[in-house]
């Protein structure tokens, strides 16, 4: 059934909430708005409705108020009907779940409880109220199509994929389009400048001029490690006047450790990292960091995209000639494992398809752009994706073993890291370890056997003691016998507790009951202390042995990752739900990104080496294309395709189709075409020509590729010609402006400050694997005192770091293609408050009061380098030297160590640079 399945899913659609009735060009919708009159509804609300509201409605009211019967006078199958209400009034307040009668009714919240037959789960009130919230959105039926006439985007159920369904753009295969002849070829420096240039003048509109060095280097370090120039780095690059400056920056950084640790959380988000479960049971992801690790370093390496692909999805079933090569690509299949889980679901076959749908969510939007989930319940409501399509690719995941102990609380799988010869080696040392265990556990039990035997002898002496004390529990006496030695307390408490000594007359009839209590005296907690020097020597010498023969063993690591399972095909399940099950449907992949006839899948094979096979194929229509779009945004802050995720009907339209192709047909390389440049009529000054053998899928080279146009080097100009004509800078006639992100900000501050440590991987998770994060008992357990880069901070899923969620940090429980970015009171609040921006601000200071040459004008020129990569002006100067000034005046009352007070001020003052504009924004 398509509702969230766990209240806390319900936090991975606040981005839709918030997006209210936000404004999409190509979805008309109806929404229940007090005017009545139709509204656009955003990509993400729409899938919202088509893949939880509408299923739940279908399968809860409708029979009740659908178009057959209509109980109470209420229809509840349009909103229209919805809108009219019943005979006494609305029963939806649009945006107010609390004045919404329906809501109240489903919440079983007053005199009206719906549905009759039972309260909704929490998670499908949970549903209704986000739905609600939003606004009730309710898509039409009505939509553009490539800016062509309207026709209906709702498709009939059991749909058969047709010629007309491939002819969609973005399942067309991918061309190598011409380059393009443009009037002003000496703007030209790549190909991508004519595709951009092209269109800028064919709209009468010419690119902005190129960015200065501050910007460009500003720029350059930001997109590519996250992380801003030093003073020295600054000064390098002013000084470079040779034509090649600029790409011997962009070299420098993509061969710099720190380039997989921007890049690599750039994938994090769109395969939904976190280090936690998340849901019911919100245990440790104790092992994750390896993915992660995995990420950073497949970039690092520049691992070709389409290999990289693979191995996510089928690394434990590749080839490898090492055992390294054999633990990173087992590493990889974590990818499948990361997902938020209902570990102790009681419908255990619920539990299995939801883990299902999770890992086809995540594979269709990370890999391909597409709402494949959506399918789940019914026909894909717009795209040419059936229910027939979901349930194929069902069946290659439920083929794979992600999880254990289902039957009980189940648990996420984790595999060894070890080759086969290692494993062997384990195994075959294992039976003398169990050997060594059984003679460590029998010395012990005769050593406690001998303290056993002492104990007995001294039976008739400890009973009067503890008939004593049951007879006067408050007296002297007994007081100083609850003191006594540990084992005649223990002995004492076992009278009592076992004898009952309270039912015998008198002392010797409680001695009477000895000898049947005799065989079942107890062994002390710490019976080593009885021991005798005998078995003090067995016992050791035992332990030792075992010791010994336990470190002996080779080590292996674990890692969350996926294996083979059970091989079967699905078969459909009717409106999501796993009790009602129709047609079984061979395994195979999207129909209509399928030319030929779908690969056979053998009854031996889950279909997982099959899929990665077809997904890293060049002739994919959507890998290459989502791959360039999404590294495209990475320095544009736009994708080509603005809804990265969401290639379907109801995503947008590219901006630059040609330039989309031409690169992504660039990305392929070789294997399309030789990768060589064609230019018409070329300008004699091209800065940067590729190798005549470019690597295939990489990249890096894409990177370079984009970052030495024209496009990519413009400045941010305030033109009202362009901008009347292009208020949203689709044709990129400028730079567009960039905050940084959650991640840049912390490590910028830390960088500054002097005290960010670079060291890489490994995890800053102190608790154990499968510990509980948090609970309902227990605040987080997560620790984020640490100066590493924020990429290693754990990401702990419904208990989010509060500086991530300042700062716009993306959903961690969903694909997260494109982050928000918001300018809102709160992030300036939080700078001004938080304790770790003061610390830093600190630390600055004594930075550049440490300095005992520069007078304090220079320190503030310092400062500004520092934070802001430039020299401050003269007003700058002067108006940070009245500052501090005045600061000092200001904190004689409270602080009269004249040194102390000149800190304060230069903290913050520093502080005032961190919280500024100039700060947080690239350029």
């Amino acid at each position: 059934m398509g509702s969230f399945r766990n209240l806390t899913e319900l936090a991975s659609f606040r981005k839709i909430i918030l997006l209210g009735v936000v404004a999409s060009p190509w979805v008309l919708s109806r929404t229940l708005a007090d005017d009545g009159k139709p509204a656009a509804v955003a990509p993400e609300q729409s899938t919202f409705f088509e893949s939880k509201v509408r299923p739940l409605l279908a399968e809860k009211c409708f029979s009740c108020h659908g178009v057959k019967e209509q109980r109470g006078g209420l229809r509840l199958d349009s909103p229209e009907a919805i809108q009219k209400g019943r005979g006494n009034g609305r029963v939806l307040a649009a945006g107010d779940p609390d004045r919404s009668a329906l809501i109240r009714a489903v919440r079983f919240d007053g005199k009206i409880k719906m549905p009759p037959n039972g309260k909704l789960s929490n998670a499908e009130v949970a549903v209704l109220t986000a739905w609600v919230k939003m606004g009730a959105p309710w898509p039409s039926a009505a939509s553009k199509d490539d800016g062509a006439k309207t026709k209906s985007l709702v498709r009939n159920a059991g749909m058969k994929i047709t010629d007309a369904d491939r002819k969609f753009w973005s399942f067309q295969p991918v061309t190598r389009p011409t380059v393009p002849k443009v009037k002003n070829s000496g703007w030209v420096t790549t190909p991508i400048d004519a595709f951009i240039l092209a269109k800028l003048e064919s709209k009468g509109l010419k690119p902005a001029p190129p960015a200065g060095k501050r910007t460009l280097i500003r720029r350059a370090y930001f997109d590519l490690i996250g992380l801003p120039p030093t003073p020295e780095e600054v000064r390098e690059f002013y000084a470079d006047h040779s034509r090649d400056a600029f790409a011997k920056v962009v070299d420098r950084l993509l061969s710099s450790p720190q380039y997989g640790e921007r890049w690599g959380r750039h994938w994090l988000d769109a395969v939904r990292y976190a280090d936690s479960n998340g849901l019911d049971e919100n245990l440790a992801f104790g092992n994750a960091w390896r993915y992660r690790d995995y990420v950073v370093n497949s970039f690092n390496k520049d691992k070709p995209y389409n290999e990289f692909v693979f191995e996510q999805i089928a690394g434990d079933l590749m080839p490898s000639a090492s055992d390294s090569k054999r633990n990173e690509r087992l590493t990889a299949t974590g990818f499948l494992c990361l997902g938020p889980k209902v570990l102790a679901e009681p419908d255990k076959p619920k539990l299995v398809m939801d883990i299902v749908d999770e890992q086809i969510e995540v594979t269709s939007k990370a890999f391909l752009g597409l709402t494949v989930s959506c399918a789940r319940c019914h026909d894909h409501k717009f795209d040419p994706i059936a229910t027939q399509d979901y349930y194929a690719l069902a069946g290659i995941f439920k083929s794979t073993k992600t999880m254990e102990n289902i039957g009980g609380v189940a648990k996420w799988l984790e595999r060894h890291l070890a080759s086969p010869e290692l494993q062997a080696r384990r195994q075959a040392m294992e039976p003398k370890i169990k050997e060594l265990q059984t003679a460590h556990n029998m010395a012990v039990e005769l050593a406690n056997e001998d303290v056993r035997e002492k104990l007995k002898k001294d039976l008739d002496a400890y009973l009067p003691l503890a008939w004593e004390y049951w007879k006067h529990p408050d007296s002297k006496s007994a007081k100083e016998i609850a003191k006594s030695e540990h084992v005649r307390g223990e002995l004492i408490k076992y009278w009592e507790e076992r004898l009952k000594i309270g039912q015998f007359k008198d002392l010797e009839s409680a001695r009477a009951a000895l000898s049947d209590a005799r065989a079942n005296l107890p062994i002390p907690k710490t019976p080593e202390m009885f021991y005798s020097d005998t078995a003090k020597v067995s016992v050791k010498k035992a332990e030792d042995a075992l010791k010994a023969a336990e470190a002996a063993l080779p080590p292996i690591s674990e890692v969350m990752a996926v294996e083979d399972g059970h091989i079967e095909n699905c078969r459909v399940h009717i409106r999501g739900n796993t009790q009602t099950l129709g047609d079984e449907v061979p395994r195979h992949f999207v129909t209509v990104l399928s030319s030929e006839p779908l690969e056979h899948i053998g009854p031996k094979e889950s279909g997982r080496l099959e899929l990665a096979k077809w997904l890293a194929d060049p002739k994919n229509p959507l890998t290459s294309r989502v791959a360039v779009n999404r590294i495209w945004q990475g320095h544009f802050t736009e994708g080509l395709v603005r809804t990265p995720d969401n290639w379907g009907l109801l995503g947008e339209r590219p901006t630059h189709p040609e330039l989309l192709d031409w690169l992504a047909s660039e990305f392929v390389g070789p294997t399309m075409d030789d990768g060589r440049w064609t230019i018409k009529d070329p300008p004699s000054s091209i800065v940067h020509r590729p190798s005549s053998n470019p690597v295939p899928w990489s990249i890096k080279r894409l990177h370079r590729l984009i970052m030495l146009s024209s496009a990519y080097q413009m400045a941010w100009v305030d033109d009202p010609k362009s901008f009347q004509i292009d208020p949203e800078n689709r044709l990129i006639w400028r730079a567009n402006r960039r905050r940084l992100e959650a991640e840049e900000f912390r490590d910028s501050v830390l960088s500054v400050s002097g005290k960010l440590d670079k060291t890489m991987g490994g995890t800053l998770l102190t608790l154990g694997n499968r510990g509980y994060v948090t609970n309902d008992q227990s605040a987080n357990q997560a620790r984020y005192a640490s100066y590493r880069r924020a990429l290693y901070l754990p990401i702990i899923r419904n208990a989010l770091f509060d500086m991530f969620q300042a700062f716009d940090f993306g959903d961690p429980s969903i694909v997260n293609a494109k982050r928000s970015s918001t300018t809102v009171a709160p992030q300036a609040l939080f700078v001004m408050n938080s304790s770790f921006v003061l610390d830093q601000s600190g630390f600055l200071a004594d930075a550049l009061l440490a300095r005992s040459g520069p007078n304090d004008r220079e320190r503030v020129a310092e400062a500004y380098l520092k934070a802001f990569d430039r020299t401050p002006s003269s007003n700058e100067v002067s108006s940070a030297i009245s500052f501090l000034g005045r600061y000092e005046t200001a904190a004689t009352a409270r602080e009269p160590d004249p040194q102390k007070r000149k800190r304060l001020a230069w903290q913050a003052f520093c502080q005032i640079l961190f919280a500024s504009n100039e700060f947080i924004y690239v350029n």
